[in-house]
This record gives C-alpha cells, sequence and structure tokens, in this order.
C-alpha cells in the first residue's frame, strides 16, 4: 500500500514538472517547426530529406504525436527505398521512442532493438547509440529488471560522458539514482543523485532542477538524514521563487513541514503549512484537481500536528474535513490516514464509542486498499500472461506461414526446372528436409517456452498467495489484540461510573467481544488449505500417524513462520513448541541438523 501510495505521488509530482516544461517550450518548438517546413525540399538528395524528415518528427513529438509519428514513416519509407542503412536505424529509433511516450513498451523495445543492429552495422555516431541504450534502460527498469537497465545506463553513460553530451549526462544521472533507490542501494543511489545536483548548475532546466532538489531532499528524508534533507528542499524552494514555478511550492513547502514535524519542531511545521496553503491559492484555478489534491493533504497534515499538539478540538475540525474531501475525490488512502487520526483524537478526547467507530473505517478501508492493490498485480500477471499466449499464437501462425511459403517456392521451383539433372532435384530436396527440421526444432522451442511461461507463472501466483496469507493471518491477530486492548481499557475506566452510565458502555465492549476473532485457526486454516490445497494429503500419505496438531505446526512451518509467531496464534508456551518440533522430527525421521522448515517445503 505505501509503496503504491509512493508511485502514485511521484507520478502526479513528474506530471506537474512535465506539464510545466511543455507549455514553456511549445511555441519555441512550433517556431522551429515553421521554420523547417518552410526550407524547399526540391534540389535536396535523399538523405538531406530524410534528416529534415526526422528533425520534424523530433520536433513535433513534444507537440502532436500523429505529426511525429507521420514525418517518422515517411523517413522510414525514403530510406528503405534507398537501402540507406543509417537512416533506417535513425528512422527506428524515432519510432521507438514515439513508442515508448505512449507507453507502448514492447513495441519501443522492439524498434529500439532493431535500430541498434543497423547502427552497429554502419559507421555512425557514437552519441546515437547512447541514446539506444539510454531508452532501453528506461524500459528494462519500467519491468522492475534493475541488472539490465543497469547495464545499459552504463553504457549509454560511458558514451555520454566522453563525448560530453551533458543532456544524455543529467538524464542519465537521473535515472540511475531513480533506479539504485528502487534497488535500495543507497550509496551509489546518494552518489548519483548528488552527481545529478552538481549537473543541473551547469544546465538551463531550471524546473529539472528543482525536481532533482526534491529527490535528493525525500532520499535523506528517508535515510533519516533529516538536516541534509531540510537543506536540499529550502534550496529548492529558493529557486522556485526565483523561476516562479508556483505550482511546485505546496509540495517543497509541505515536505519541508513534514521533516520538522518528525524533528518535534511542531511549531515550525505548522509555519510551513500554512505557506503551503497560502502558495496553494496562487495555483491558476483551472488546476483543479492539483488545489484540492494539495488543499487536503496540507489540512491533513495540520490536523495531524494539532493532534500532536494536544490541539483536539481544531484538529478535529480539519480531519473532519479532510476525510470529507477525500471522500468526495475519491483519495482512498487520505481518508483512512484521516480516520485514524480522527480515532485517536477521540480516543484521548475520552469518547471511545465514536472512536471505535472510526477505527472500524479506518480497518474497513486498509483492507479495501490492500485488496484493491492485491487485485491490481493479480491482473497485471494475467494481462501478462494472456499477452505471451497471444505473442506464442502469433508466432505459430508466423512460422505456419513461413512454412507455407517455403513450400511453395519448392514447388515453384520444381515446376520451373523439370529438365534440371537429378543431382540438382536430390539436394532442393535435401535443403527442403533441412528446413523443415529447422521449422520443427523452433516449434518445439516454441513450446518448451510456452511450457516454462505457464510454470513461471503459476509459480509467482503461489508465492504471492503464500505472502498475502501470511499477511493476513498477521494483521488479523493485530486486529484481534488491538480490540481486546481496547476493551481491557474500557472495562477499567468504567470501574468508578455510575451503572446507568455503565451500561451503554459495558454494551459496547459486548459488540466488541462478539467481533473479536477468535477462531483464528479456522481462518487461518480455510486460507492455507485454498493456496496449499493437497499439503497435509501427501504429508499423511507419506507419514500417516502424524495428528491434527502435529499437521498444524507443519503448516505454520511451512510458511517459515517464527516461533513467536506460532505463540500467537496456538496459545502455548514456548517449551510446548520445542517439544511438539521435536516429537515431529521423530515421526518424520529427520537428522538434528537438518532444517525441518526446508523439508516440509518439498511438499
Amino acid at each position: 500500500m505505501l509503496m503504491l501510495t509512493y508511485k502514485f505521488m511521484r507520478t502526479f509530482i513528474a506530471c506537474v514538472f512535465l506539464v510545466g516544461l511543455l507549455s514553456f517550450s511549445a511555441s519555441g518548438q512550433l517556431s522551429k517547426i515553421d521554420s523547417l517546413k518552410n526550407i524547399s525540399l526540391q534540389g535536396k538528395s535523399i538523405e538531406e530529406k530524410i534528416k529534415i524528415k526526422l528533425e520534424l518528427s523530433k520536433l513535433y513529438s513534444a507537440v502532436q504525436l500523429d505529426s511525429s509519428l507521420y514525418y517518422s514513416t515517411g523517413a522510414m519509407k525514403l530510406s528503405q527505398e534507398i537501402e540507406y542503412p543509417l537512416g533506417i536505424g535513425m528512422s527506428l529509433f524515432s519510432l521507438g521512442q514515439l513508442a515508448l511516450q505512449n507507453d507502448n513498451i514492447d513495441t519501443a523495445r522492439r524498434f529500439l532493438t532493431e535500430s541498434l543492429v543497423y547502427f552497429n552495422n554502419c559507421d555512425c555516431d557514437d552519441s546515437l547509440k547512447a541514446e539506444v541504450y539510454f531508452s532501453m534502460g528506461r524500459i528494462y527498469l519500467l519491468h522492475d529488471n534493475y541488472y539490465e537497465a543497469q547495464e545499459y545506463f552504463i553504457k549509454g553513460l560511458q558514451i555520454a560522458e566522453k563525448k560530453k553530451i551533458k543532456s544524455l549526462v543529467f538524464k542519465l544521472y537521473y535515472w540511475m539514482a531513480i533506479m539504485y533507490d528502487s534497488m535500495k542501494n543507497t550509496e551509489d543511489a546518494e552518489f548519483y543523485y548528488l552527481k545529478l545536483v552538481e549537473s543541473c548548475d551547469t544546465t538551463k532546466y531550471n524546473s529539472y532542477t528543482i525536481f532533482s532538489l526534491y529527490d535528493l531532499g525525500k532520499f535523506y528524508k528517508d535515510k533519516g538524514e533529516l538536516l541534509k534533507a531540510n537543506s536540499y528542499l529550502l534550496k529548492a524552494i529558493n529557486m522556485s521563487k526565483t523561476i516562479d514555478a508556483c505550482k511546485i511550492l505546496p509540495l517543497l513547502y509541505n515536505e519541508i513541514g513534514n521533516i520538522q514535524f518528525y524533528m518535534g519542531n511542531l511549531n515550525q511545521a505548522l509555519i510551513y503549512y500554512n505557506m503551503a496553503e497560502k502558495s496553494i491559492l496562487d495555483i491558476p484555478s483551472t488546476e483543479s484537481l492539483q488545489i484540492n489534491y494539495w488543499s487536503a493533504f496540507t489540512m491533513f497534515y495540520k490536523g495531524r500536528c494539532l493532534y500532536k499538539k494536544s490541539d483536539y478540538k481544531e484538529a478535529l475540525d480539519l480531519l473532519k474535513a479532510v476525510r470529507n474531501t477525500a471522500i468526495k475525490k475519491d483519495f482512498y488512502k487520505l481518508q483512512a490516514d484521516a480516520s485514524e487520526y480522527l480515532a485517536k483524537t477521540y480516543e484521548k478526547m475520552g469518547e471511545y464509542h465514536t472512536a471505535i467507530n472510526y477505527f472500524k473505517g479506518f480497518y474497513n478501508l486498509h483492507d479495501s486498499i490492500i485488496s484493491t492493490y492485491n487485485v491490481a498485480r493479480v491482473t497485471k500477471l494475467e494481462m501478462e500472461y494472456r499477452h505471451m499466449k497471444e505473442q506464442h499464437k502469433k508466432n505459430i501462425k508466423q512460422l505456419e506461414l513461413d512454412q507455407q511459403h517455403q513450400k511453395q517456392i519448392v514447388s515453384y521451383k520444381i515446376t520451373i526446372g523439370g529438365t534440371i539433372l537429378l543431382l540438382i532435384i536430390l539436394i532442393l530436396i535435401f535443403i527442403n528436409y533441412r528446413n523443415l527440421q529447422r521449422a520443427k526444432t523452433r516449434h518445439e522451442k516454441l513450446e518448451q517456452e510456452k511450457l516454462k511461461t505457464e510454470k513461471d507463472y503459476l509459480q509467482k501466483e503461489l508465492d504471492f498467495k503464500s505472502r498475502e496469507l501470511t499477511t493476513s493471518v498477521m494483521y488479523l491477530l493485530k486486529k484481534n489484540n488491538f480490540l481486546k486492548s481496547l476493551n481491557e481499557k474500557l472495562k477499567n475506566a468504567i470501574l468508578p461510573l455510575k451503572p446507568e452510565v455503565k451500561k451503554p458502555i459495558t454494551d459496547i465492549i459486548k459488540e466488541t467481544d462478539k467481533n473479536i476473532e477468535s477462531d483464528t485457526w479456522e481462518e487461518f486454516e480455510t486460507r492455507f488449505n485454498n493456496v496449499h490445497h493437497d499439503f497435509s494429503s501427501r504429508l499423511l500419505n507419506e507419514f500417516p500417524d502424524l495428528t491434527p496438531n502435529e499437521l498444524k505446526l507443519c503448516a505454520f512451518l511451512k510458511l517459515n513462520m517464527s516461533t513467536k509467531e506460532i505463540l500467537t496464534i496456538t496459545h502455548q508456551s514456548s517449551n510446548s513448541i520445542s517439544v511438539a518440533r521435536h516429537r515431529l522430527r521423530t515421526k518424520l525421521g529427520i537428522e538434528r541438523d537438518e532444517n525441518l522448515t526446508i523439508f516440509l517445503s518439498k511438499y
């Protein structure tokens, strides 16, 4: 859930910067387009015409994608007509960039791979290869294939630094920092973030500079180095004021406010949250979604801060407003956070019934967000699997067409060459036979790849469901423990109260007791059997003397659960669990130095 929210925040922020950059450069791009279109193509060589079309495609890519595609396709046709390898390679690269811009990742990878083949086979500037390496690295990064992405990024960076291509070096620093940050490689991520900020000082892209400073500040905040984070974010704010980037200021003020909040400087945090509120007023009214988004989050941060300051009344007003906005705008994560702090605030004020209601709302939203995230992941896996199946069908169909075409060629040659010597006929038959064998081999290889793909998919799905099972059970345990703790507090709180006051609170305690899940094992067993449906039967077939309690212990160990987690579910002592494990080893015939969990993973 946190990862999903972080990706959404990062995408939203990136859109703010990109819209600003595109609107700033659109007029300049259009003037360049007009000047290029006014150049007469008469008397120009075909190579020069190809270069003009590709330049027009590049300029149009920032303002009108259809026109960009038109000129790239035109350049490709001209290059193919005169068999111009460099032109074909550059046209393929242009088409790959357009496909990547439209999120057609597979198409982009195909075009870029083909362009690299042409660039390697002809005498061209290495800077073209560096651009291809950069784009291929981005594609693999989007698929979370970090090692392939790293390989391409490093190849591109070596060329870009050697050729001193500043704009490409800057982009590579940025994406490599993001890549290493995603890999949790903080040392390399920090190195490239710092290189990125250093390179920003010598470039004219001030909006990119602000984004780089923001990313570096966010990196140090997540790392726990709050003073460093604060320093870089303040630099970003000063630069934003210099270039009048009003859309970015609410984000930066809120981020510094959060740093002050985590440092315990609550009054200073409130000052920055108020500054964020004022800066939102400078955003054009046409940006309603952005205004609603920043306003809601700023109010939440203020409400959370006031709660920490024990100013519960004002905190309640803000948090209720945030929750209402979040419900209207479908900001589910924000709605859950606001509900959680409302529950905490009411609990501090002693209004336990209201606190419980908000806690219920929080947990329902929490479950819903997790469920939505899991459904999205499963859907993604299913879509990838369907895509692979469709691609496999296309390959088979193309293979059949190739075979049919090959047979037609052979048949035509036999008809025309009826008078050719027997030796030539035998050679043709041999060639045909060899081609059929190759086709058969390719077909068998594709079938093997299909089986491997299906096996990998099912294994991923099983692993995912196992992790989901463990998470669900531990969540149920934490929820039960929390509700029991809350009931104990209520029971202690009503002791000095009068009987007529005690009754409604006692009813609440009874109602809560009914909802506490005491049948944790039955819930666990149902979910476990849905994931590992033949685990128990396979164990009993080989070890029929196992008792039900021993089967339970086997199930816990199958999920690699710790002794502490098993104690929480079974309510047994640590000594009892140790004895049970020893007896289980004896029945399974396992030596003392053999790992019990590894042994059970085979079933």
